[in-house]
């Protein structure tokens, strides 16, 4: 076993003070402490992750999925007296959710570059977000892709309760509610 030269101990000595600071971090914040920050790109990436600037970034994106739907066959532009001037192409909508799309799987890449795993919440997320991608695969590939139907326009507002604690610990605590009250309804 070779001995570590004093540059080697001094380089783990700043990342052990940055992995410190990064726990600080969590305590104060409330955030899952079990992540595996072995090198100076996974505490960048974690940092980055955790950024107030990027949660807000993701909701923004949240929020214009969302908004999407305005713009969509059958959206809200039904309700005026010509709603095809509302509707955006299949082409240029598909081209805007296929971009939304890749943006979530690279935010999943760097949870598991982070954490090395999912924990309930990620991997809800990640089966949305297959899901929506399998969906967007079947909407490009239609003859006419604004008719497609499609299944993952329900499941959007997930993106919206992912980026919120206290809706997911709501939608936590009616998820436990009903399991616990399943058994009371076969005997109903």
């Amino acid at each position: 076993c070779r001995g570590r030269t004093e540059d080697e101990e001094r380089v783990e000595a700043g990342l052990n003070l940055q992995r410190a600071a990064v726990l600080l971090e969590d305590a104060f914040m409330g955030r899952d402490p079990n992540h595996l920050l072995k090198t100076e790109l996974d505490l960048r990436a974690y940092r980055l992750i955790n950024s107030d600037w990027l949660q807000l970034f993701f909701i923004g994106i949240a929020v214009f999925h969302q908004v999407l739907a305005i713009f969509e066959y059958r959206g809200w532009g039904l309700l005026s007296k010509d709603p095809r001037k509302y509707e955006w192409e299949g082409s240029s909508l598909l081209a805007i959710e296929w971009t939304i799309m890749v943006v979530y799987g690279l935010y999943l890449a760097f949870i598991y570059r982070v954490y090395r795993s999912f924990k309930a919440w990620n991997i809800m997320f990640l089966l949305v977000w297959l899901v929506s991608t399998v969906d967007l695969v079947t909407a490009s590939t239609s003859a006419d892709p604004i008719l497609a139907v499609r299944v993952s326009r329900a499941l959007r507002p997930f993106f919206m309760i992912y980026r919120f604690r206290a809706m997911r610990e709501m939608m936590t605590g009616v998820w436990s509610a009903v399991k616990t009250l399943i058994p009371m309804f076969t005997f109903i």
